[in-house]
């Protein structure tokens, strides 16, 4: 059947359209699926997985792999989401990100979203984020996440807040961050912008009209991530940013690691060179951090430094002048 469509020629208003199949196919395995309707449920998750790919192609699910039980879980955790969203289970930690030597610079807090199931277990990042953002769901959960840091933000506080790929692409989104800092009196000196390097990339007009729009307000910008795309340097001409982002793979590294040492003085002084401050993140360590004195760069953020705390306690704590790590979550 696949072949046959590929030989199919369509024209229409005199232009030739290329036609494409991609089909999903769950053998009838009684040890993987009880009953009928597990079964229709395999082979929808088969389809899923022949059209991710983007290409002609039939996708058989493989047992072996753990495909089915895969698939339940991102419906599972689909389910969760949408009930977390209708019902305000999501919740918000900051951490800490501190200078490293210049003690001019003021310490800021990013906001890291956090999500707890109905039985109160917590679920992380990384299981949820990737369901939400395949399900199209993160332009509404970053307008959540907004909302709620520009509703409990304190005068004194900067805090930066990440931000999807599909929400840069929403082109609303610059008017809903304004009217949110009119709401809430928020200054835009108060605000900076995580994208991560991947999403700027590939969406590098969106990204660039969006950016703009927003330092014009006053809003800064820092890229996430940085270093793990192969043209890092060559989108840095075209992206007005404020700080990059060091990826945490080459930080954690760096007290053993020669090539991630080299790699990260390379960044900061390429960075500095270009006018942008550089944060370092994963600092897990006194030796991490004393490997990020040593090349200079500006802000450091990990578990050795601050675990992250909920809104409320950090507030507490800075008007006592208790050093947040005194008293984490």
């Amino acid at each position: 059947i696949l072949k046959k469509v590929e030989k199919i020629n369509l024209v229409h208003l005199g232009r030739a359209l290329s036609v494409s199949l991609s089909a999903g196919i769950a053998p009838i395995d009684k040890a993987l699926y009880s009953d009928v309707s597990q079964l229709i449920n395999g082979a929808d998750a088969a389809c899923r997985y022949a059209k991710g790919d983007n290409e002609n192609r039939i996708h058989v699910m493989d047992s072996s792999k753990s495909e089915y039980a895969l698939f339940m879980q991102d419906r599972n955790l689909l389910s969760i989401l949408d009930e977390a969203i209708a019902n305000d289970h999501f919740f918000l930690m900051f951490q800490r990100i501190s200078p490293v030597n210049d003690s001019n610079n003021r310490c800021h807090y990013e906001a890291l979203l956090r999500l707890q199931s109905e039985d109160g277990e917590n679920i992380p990042p990384g299981l949820f984020i990737p369901v939400a953002e395949r399900s199209k769901l993160m332009p509404k959960i970053d307008r959540w996440v907004i909302d709620r840091v520009f509703s409990q933000l304190t005068p004194n506080m900067h805090v930066a807040i990440n931000l999807s790929g599909q929400s840069i692409s929403d082109r609303k989104l610059g008017d809903f961050i304004l009217s949110l800092a009119h709401k809430y009196t928020v200054k835009p000196e108060q605000i900076t912008f995580e994208i991560t390097e991947t999403a700027a990339i590939e969406n590098i007009e969106k990204t660039q009209e969006f950016i703009a729009m927003l330092r014009c307000e006053g809003y800064a910008f820092a890229l996430d991530d940085f270093g793990t795309g192969l043209s890092s340097y060559q989108y840095l001409k075209n992206l007005p940013i404020d700080y990059i982002k060091i990826d945490g793979m080459f930080v954690k590294e760096i007290d053993e690691d020669e090539f991630s040492y080299a790699m990260i003085k390379s960044i900061n002084s390429f960075a500095h060179t270009i006018g942008l401050k550089t944060i370092a993140e994963f600092v897990t360590s006194a030796p991490i951090h004393e490997k990020l004195k040593e090349i200079g760069v500006d802000f450091a953020q990990g578990f050795y430094l601050h675990k992250p705390q909920i809104l409320e306690q950090i507030i507490k704590n800075t008007e006592l002048d208790v050093p947040p790590e005194d008293n984490v979550v």
